[in-house]
């Protein structure tokens, strides 16, 4: 009886060290999706900053991209038609966006209502969802590229416009060329090099000899 309840104590506890070692992978991949998510927002902010105009176009064709798949699936799918056209509709005002790209400012009228259009499309679609079954993976694919991807480009795009100035020379490749170009960065961008250089002032070692030069 003695061996069989320490058994059973040795099995309990190999079932908690693994859950624990579940829980710290869980921990490992979050924390890794985490930065390699702000890398790869640092790196589309610093490259929509000198190629305004080639991120305009992007920005165009993709939206021409949505809205295409929103009437394909009113064709070919039975997801609730009023849906749809809400989802349509708040994509198709991003278009007005496009003219003064990237000059874009928050306290615009056209701004504050397409976001609250591509709040209400999330919030419309997140209700609908939860009530009516679907596979989390078709869910995801919606919501990615039908809901998201189109608003989300706009928002990284906001660095453009502190970054592109009113005398910059927009070049023929879509380089912007501004003799103030260097003096000013975006806000995205300006909080990934804050970041950098914490990290760097607390991780001396880990950043190679740049870092390693401002300590000398």
């Amino acid at each position: 009886a003695i061996q069989h309840e320490l058994l059973a104590a040795i099995e309990e506890v190999n079932m908690y060290a693994f859950s624990f070692l579940v829980i710290l992978s869980y921990v490992f991949y979050f924390v890794f999706a985490t930065v390699c998510l702000a890398s790869g927002l640092y790196y589309v902010a610093e490259l929509i900053e000198e190629y305004s105009v080639t991120a305009k176009t992007v920005i165009r064709r993709t939206l021409q991209a949505v809205v295409v798949l929103h009437i394909m699936l009113m064709a070919f799918e039975d997801l609730p038609f009023v849906y749809l056209v809400l989802s349509l509709v708040a994509n198709s005002m991003l278009f007005l966006l496009l003219p003064s790209f990237p000059s874009i400012y928050i306290s615009d009228p056209k701004f504050i209502v397409c976001s609250l259009l591509a709040v209400l499309n999330h919030c419309a679609w997140f209700f609908f969802f939860t009530s009516v079954y679907y596979p989390f993976p078709q869910i995801l694919a919606y919501f990615s590229l039908c809901v998201w991807l189109a608003p989300f480009m706009f928002f990284i795009s906001l660095s453009a416009n502190e970054y592109t100035l009113p005398n910059s020379v927009i070049t023929s490749d879509g380089e912007t060329d501004s003799p103030l170009q260097k003096k000013r960065s975006s806000w995205l961008v300006s909080v990934f090099s804050s970041l950098r250089r914490q990290q760097e002032e607390i991780m001396p070692d880990m950043f190679g000899p740049s870092s390693n030069a401002k300590l000398s």
